[in-house]
């Protein structure tokens, strides 16, 4: 079954504005925003959409189109999606013009995808009864039309194909397809002319009641935001950072001044401080 492609190594790239990288550093923590605050949150309307044009091409039932809408459904209800952005380049002109504000004027920092990933496995939790209260996945966004396709029909045949009378095998492929179907669809990024940001996306699928526990709230650009916080410090893990990349808009000496010495009082950062580098990519 097609799924989700994955970085197994090298580096990723997360834009953001100046102030949020002297934060990170300053916090030692990642903040993961609720999807809900995201641009492309169309996951269940792409489905509700492609399934009713998938009925009308294969013939299938209305019922079976239903039930389908009400299994993704109910698992939507049980998790909030909390998401880290990255991407796979590492000095993009549409990146410093779409994340940094004022244009060109944030940073960039890159990361190591294996640290990220080892340290985001940590707060992963099971109950005894196999149900996840907190997992998460990642992976390279989907912009092609016929990418996401192929994902939604292959889950949409296997649940017809093991559709049968057998009560407990058709829990479990019941639950095994509305799973992967939300699963994947938080890697759909809906229109392709995002697809010049390369996204590499981390995605935290949080239990709703636990969430109440640990999300927090922030104000931005006058909008309260929901987000988790994610600890950078963690005693058999090095943290994940590799370099940082000023935007060419930014006074780069004055900038590397103030950045370095902000390193120089973070010991578990010092090794940063000679990875330092400006964007080549100008304003026009």
């Amino acid at each position: 079954m097609s799924s989700i492609k994955r970085i197994e190594s090298g580096k990723i790239y997360h834009y953001t504005s100046k102030d949020s990288v002297f934060g990170i550093i300053e916090n030692r923590s990642l903040h993961l925003r609720n999807i809900e605050h995201m641009n492309d949150t169309n996951e269940l309307k792409y489905l509700n959409n492609y399934l009713q044009s998938y009925k009308k091409r294969n013939f299938i039932s209305t019922k079976i189109v239903s039930n389908i809408l009400q299994e993704v459904e109910r698992i939507i209800a049980y998790y909030d999606v909390f998401v880290f952005s990255t991407s796979s380049n590492k000095d993009s002109k549409t990146l410093w013009e779409r994340y940094t504000k004022p244009k060109y004027d944030g940073y960039n920092i890159g990361f190591s995808i294996h640290k990220v990933r080892e340290l985001f496995k940590r707060y992963e939790i099971t109950e005894g009864n196999g149900n996840n209260i907190l997992f998460f996945e990642d992976g390279e966004i989907l912009y092609s039309e016929l990418e996401k396709q192929k994902i939604v029909d292959e889950n949409i045949k296997a649940y017809i194909f093991h559709h049968t009378t057998n009560q407990e095998d058709h829990n479990y492929n019941t639950n095994l397809m509305r799973t992967y179907l939300y699963l994947y669809s938080i890697f759909f990024k809906g229109f392709k002319k995002w697809s010049e940001e390369k996204e590499y996306r981390f995605a935290f699928f949080v239990e709703k009641e636990y969430a109440k526990r640990i999300k927090q709230t922030k104000k931005i650009d006058n909008k309260i935001i929901t987000y988790i916080s994610i600890c950078l410090q963690d005693k058999d893990i090095k943290h994940p950072f590799e370099e940082i990349v000023i935007g060419s808009r930014n006074d780069y000496e004055n900038d590397i001044i103030a950045l370095r010495k902000l390193l120089d009082t973070k010991p578990y950062y010092k090794e940063l401080r000679n990875n330092i580098s400006k964007s080549i990519i100008q304003k026009k």
